[in-house]
């Protein structure tokens, strides 16, 4: 097998309509790490400690060995078939595409809700250092953000690769100022809803460990997608989940989670205690990095999605028109950035982050369902990046990913209730 996919004959192709192979495996690997990394943890983790206490690193390690699961599920998928649709690709692959053409419902869900919420969270932080309404700080990241997918994956990884190195340098800086206080709190105590808030605060935490699905719809832009990418996506998710709990171990030792569960910006509470008023100008400023960064990622994969139905399925060809200077699907941007602007204007971050928390978890549940169906019904395929820990052809971590996720969507189905009025 080759690294390229075959083309496939359907009424957008032409000789024009095919996406630039222009990114490697660092790329793809920082691309992974700025999708991942920034805006859940800068707007939920006060949430978070509201619910797990000051186990709020247990809630996120929970929630990042779920999302490594998921991830190392989908860098076999993606090995066998780089191509990006993503999840619409491997679900059609092993459950059909009529079923797959069901669910892209999902899948399109994911790119828009997702983003749709962390512009809420970018407005907020604005908000702190200008007063400006959220409303019009979140429509007009929104906007930018197309502009930028607009002129090319290669323009957007650039973008991607400055504000994931100031959102790293950020996290860092808070770790550093808090490190001292570690070990002068206790980190083993639990909330008001005990357990069970660990796990909820974990269904919620997920929300920050999402982005690896972008990468993998990038494959057809990828140079050796099928060993680039695997190794990219495993790479970048085990570096968030040391980040990720390392920054909560570190807030909650320099703040009492309680206080973190009331801060409207739990890191920018930490950064008070430390550097007063000017370590809050700094947090809120590499939020606005972090956060815009995922909103570049989210709309630029939701976009190639769009782009690969439109050679799959009934839907127009004119959705996966190219932009002749960039050989980027404009028509696709433009619709997503409309749509994404819509679900902002909900205005409640904790029931977007919640919704989008609930589409995300349904479709890693059925992307691992596809990777044990394909084990077992194309024992042929032979991926380049194969899992370990195999049962009669399946792998244990397959099974694993899918018994955690059902967990988290339990979860998360009672964190939505409790919001309702």
């Amino acid at each position: 097998m080759t690294d390229s996919k075959q083309p496939k004959q359907s009424k957008a192709s032409s000789s024009h309509n095919s996406l630039k192979r222009s990114l490697g495996f660092w790329d793809n690997l920082l691309f992974g790490v700025g999708s991942i990394l920034g805006a859940g943890i800068y707007a939920i983790i006060g949430e978070v400690a509201g619910l797990s206490g000051s186990l709020l690193w247990l809630s996120l390690l929970i929630a990042a060995v779920t999302a490594l699961l998921t991830a190392c599920c989908y860098g076999e998928l993606v090995s066998m078939f780089p191509d990006s649709g993503g999840g619409y690709e491997y679900i059609s692959q092993a459950l059909g595409r009529r079923f797959a053409n069901i669910m892209s419902a999902i899948l399109f869900l994911t790119g828009v809700v997702s983003p749709a919420a962390i512009s809420l969270a970018f407005g907020e932080y604005l908000g702190r250092l200008w007063d400006i309404d959220v409303a019009w700080s979140a429509s007009g990241i929104i906007v930018l953000m197309a502009i930028v997918n607009v002129i090319g994956a290669r323009n957007s990884s650039r973008v991607n690769t400055i504000s994931t190195v100031i959102t790293i340098a950020g996290l860092a800086v808070v770790i550093g100022c808090a490190s001292p206080e570690i070990g002068s709190v206790s980190l083993m105590e639990t909330a008001e809803r005990g357990w069970t808030g660990v796990f909820s605060a974990a269904a919620l935490a997920f929300f920050s460990y999402v982005g690896f699905e972008d990468v993998v719809k990038l494959a057809e832009e990828t140079k050796q997608p099928r060993v680039n990418t695997p190794w990219s996506l495993v790479t970048a998710s085990l570096f968030a989940m040391v980040v990720y709990v390392a920054v909560a171990v570190s807030a909650a030792s320099a703040v009492d989670w309680r206080a973190l569960s009331e801060s409207q910006g739990a890191l920018s509470s930490v950064m008070r205690e430390t550097w007063g008023q000017t370590g809050v100008t700094f947090i809120c400023l590499v939020a606005l990095f972090a956060t815009s960064k995922c909103i570049l990622s989210n709309m630029l994969s939701n976009s190639r999605l769009l782009y690969d139905l439109s050679r799959d399925t009934a839907m127009p060809s004119w959705m996966g028109y190219l932009l002749p200077a960039f050989q980027t699907p404009v028509v696709a941007i433009v619709f997503i950035a409309v749509v994404t602007w819509l679900f902002s204007l909900i205005g409640n971050l904790g029931q977007v982050a919640s919704i989008s928390n609930l589409c995300v978890l349904t479709l890693f549940l059925l992307v691992n369902i596809s990777l044990v169906v394909l084990r077992i019904t194309r024992p042929d395929l032979q991926p380049k990046f194969r899992l370990p820990f195999n049962v009669k052809g399946v792998s244990i971590i397959s099974l694993l990913a899918i018994l955690s996720i059902v967990l988290l969507i339990g979860f998360n189905i009672a964190n939505l209730v409790s919001m309702l009025p």
